[in-house]
């Protein structure tokens, strides 16, 4: 998340104690930044909480899987600020955090900080070149020995292929441009 989203909130008189899920893996940076704000609870999973936790905290970390809704919200009265580091909000219900008074802050329409954010892209291109290439049982061949390549040869080249891309999001943007990039013919649909 970046960093404003969590320093410009106005937390009143309410304790800086923040809940964080160590599922969420965040980056040993952000942790740094986060011990450095606010006191902070860490639990393996929202299933780890308790009421006590759950009553001390005013800031508070919503992992994909686990509903933050009205249940949730109402065991946490000192809660101010919902913070997810996703791009979608369906795990919190952000109409009755806003009517508790309390903010969600997550990467929804934060278009300039993801444009540079490309690891899914780069996933879906390594996925694609590793099934196209028979990437995978190209090297366990060699690694038995073998040194035939006709084999694991593709059945064309990228650049006389096209690229369907379903979405032209985000990353299906990205996507579409690297396949620019390999010559492709590129068709979407959005």
């Amino acid at each position: 998340m970046e960093r404003r989203g969590v320093s410009s909130v106005q937390l009143g008189n309410s304790t800086r104690r923040a809940l964080y899920y160590e599922m969420l893996q965040f980056q040993p940076e952000n942790l740094e930044l986060l011990h450095d704000n606010f006191d902070v609870i860490a639990l393996a999973d929202p299933s780890r909480d308790t009421p006590d936790v759950l009553g001390s905290v005013s800031v508070a970390f919503a992992p994909l899987g686990y509903f933050f809704g009205p249940e949730k919200i109402d065991r946490m009265p000192r809660l101010r600020v919902i913070g997810s580091n996703t791009t979608g909000q369906s795990h919190i219900d952000v109409e009755y955090a806003s009517s508790k008074g309390i903010e969600v802050i997550s990467l929804t329409g934060r278009n300039e900080f993801l444009s540079k954010i490309t690891p899914t892209a780069e996933h879906t291109w390594g996925l694609l070149l590793g099934v196209l290439r028979h990437i995978p049982s190209a090297f366990e061949y060699v690694r038995a020995g073998g040194w035939n390549r006709r084999p694991f040869g593709a059945s064309s080249m990228l650049s006389s292929m096209s690229l369907g891309v379903i979405g032209l999001g985000r990353l299906g943007s990205m996507v579409a441009r690297q396949g620019l990039a390999f010559n492709m013919r590129v068709r979407y649909v959005d």
